[in-house]
């Protein structure tokens, strides 16, 4: 049997890299909107939301059920070869139509600037299917996926600044950042020769992986209408000036929820190996772990956006975004529902193979997201879209509660969940005092931020709870054997 890292060290790495790739937008961003202009900025984003799509069709969200299917082959290579090829075949077709649609959509298009651009970006369509990045999730190598990731980020930053200097650079941008994606899948492509080898055959086991993939990718279509039509429909319905206020919000909740969710990608391969090898009580045990830790991470997270959103908006976009800060206020709420969605839908009912129950909550969410966004926007904007989120991410949360196994039994969480919730009460208590008492704005930002994390810290100290005096050991014993 492969020697493999522990979830921790996997976790760590994941969160290394989800950090990196909130980050580098951020660089990012604000330099080429200034040189590009915003004419070439929208050139840029109009071909890349184009690419999207084609995309999101070539890879059929194939790369979730990759990892359940694949997981309990690998430890037999030939077995798991066999398997990933017919997987990485199905993906290959997809691939070859998503690129006839390309041909059909660069016919359709006008614009000289616009086909070249679409044609840059839809380059990497095959680099990412060639690469089959999901076999290194299979495997659990994440140190490799992410160094291979903030590498080629860096790589691209510097080739940013060194060659996008005028508005007429748009085309360089767009190769750069094609060979930001697709030089960490061609890299992939000979790294993952280790692992198994991966090829195209016609023997692609349809019977068995259609339905299930399909079932995955009606999923993540549905779950993208059900993203992207509070904007839309803020921008059919209402003003310019709300669809800014929302998405802003609406950003800052995304970065939070992506950065702690990247832990459910780390452990769903071993969560799906428990569950097949019916090592049930070794899995609640990972669950109670993983749950812990979204607890301890993630309800100080919400209660920051809850009580902190004014402060948190104007410190990331400006000072006439605050009025958004009921909508961030919401989102925090809508947090606490999206980890235990992602929790559930990810760790437990993949694993189960119910592959079903995710379709039919995507489709029940999104279409009741539509719907009530149809009747509130009109009188309430940007705060009934927000609202509206919220109500999605619950409804998901109990459509996947109602499928979860017997056998899937989390205990001795009650103790630990009072703490983070005496912690986050004492946190919100702080930050109330700080918003009603100081008046310097910059000053009293810092204070909420900074000291926030310090009360919510030593609250846990003193009530010594599992999880913080966990991590304080570990930390000692590696002080320890450092010294020695």
């Amino acid at each position: 049997m492969k020697k493999r890292a522990n979830v921790k060290t996997n976790a760590a790495f994941n969160m290394i890299k989800t950090v990196f790739q909130i980050i580098f937008p951020l660089i990012t961003f604000p330099y080429i909107s200034r040189v590009l202009h915003a004419e070439n900025v929208g050139k840029v984003n109009y071909a890349s939301s184009i690419y999207t799509y084609i995309a999101l069709f070539a890879s059929l969200s194939i790369s979730t059920y990759a990892i359940r299917t694949c997981i309990a082959y690998r430890d037999d290579r030939e077995k798991l070869s066999e398997i990933a090829s017919q997987i990485f075949s199905i993906n290959m077709v997809a691939t070859i139509i998503a690129y006839i649609i390309t041909i059909v959509v660069l016919l359709l298009t006008k614009s000289v600037e616009t086909k070249i651009l679409i044609a840059i970006y839809c380059s990497n369509i095959i680099f990412t299917t060639l690469g089959a990045d999901w076999i290194n999730n299979v495997e659990e190598d994440f140190k490799f996926i992410s160094i291979r990731t903030v590498a080629f980020q860096f790589l691209s930053l510097i080739l940013m600044f060194a060659f996008v200097r005028k508005a007429s650079d748009f085309y360089i941008y767009a190769f750069i950042s094609f060979i930001s994606t697709s030089g960490a899948n061609i890299i992939n492509l000979f790294y993952r020769k280790k692992f198994c080898k991966i090829k195209f055959t016609l023997k692609m086991n349809l019977q068995r992986h259609l339905s299930p993939v399909m079932k995955f990718f009606a999923q993540v279509v549905t779950q993208q209408i059900y993203v992207n039509s509070d904007v839309i429909m803020l921008g059919w319905m209402s003003t310019n000036v709300q669809v800014g206020l929302y998405s802003t919000a609406s950003k800052i909740y995304n970065i939070v929820s992506t950065l702690i969710a990247s832990i459910f990608t780390v452990v769903l391969p071993s969560a799906s190996n428990l569950w097949e090898t019916e090592s049930y009580d070794e899995f609640n045990r990972l669950l109670r772990k993983i749950l812990l830790f979204l607890m301890f991470i993630g309800l100080p997270c919400a209660t920051g956006l809850i009580f902190a959103s004014k402060d948190i908006l104007i410190l990331i976009a400006g000072q006439e975004y605050s009025v958004a800060s009921t909508a961030l206020i919401i989102f925090g709420i809508t947090l606490i529902f999206s980890y235990i969605h992602g929790f559930i839908g990810t760790l437990i009912i993949i694993p189960q193979g119910n592959f079903n129950i995710g379709v039919v909550s995507a489709i029940v969410s999104s279409s009741v997201n539509v719907v009530l966004n149809i009747f509130l926007i009109p009188r309430w904007g940007y705060v009934a879209a927000a609202f509206t989120t919220l109500i999605a991410e619950i409804l998901a949360c109990i459509i996947h509660a109602t499928k979860i196994d017997k056998n899937v039994k989390i205990k001795n969480v009650a103790k630990p969940l009072i703490h983070y919730i005496i912690a986050c009460a004492v946190m919100a208590g702080y930050i109330y005092l700080l918003d009603h008492y100081m008046s310097l704005r910059l000053s009293r930002t810092i204070l909420v931020i900074g000291g926030s994390a310090v009360i919510y810290f030593l609250v846990l100290l003193i009530c010594r709870d599992e999880i913080l005096m966990e991590s304080l050991r570990g930390i000692m014993n590696k002080l320890k054997r450092k010294a020695a």
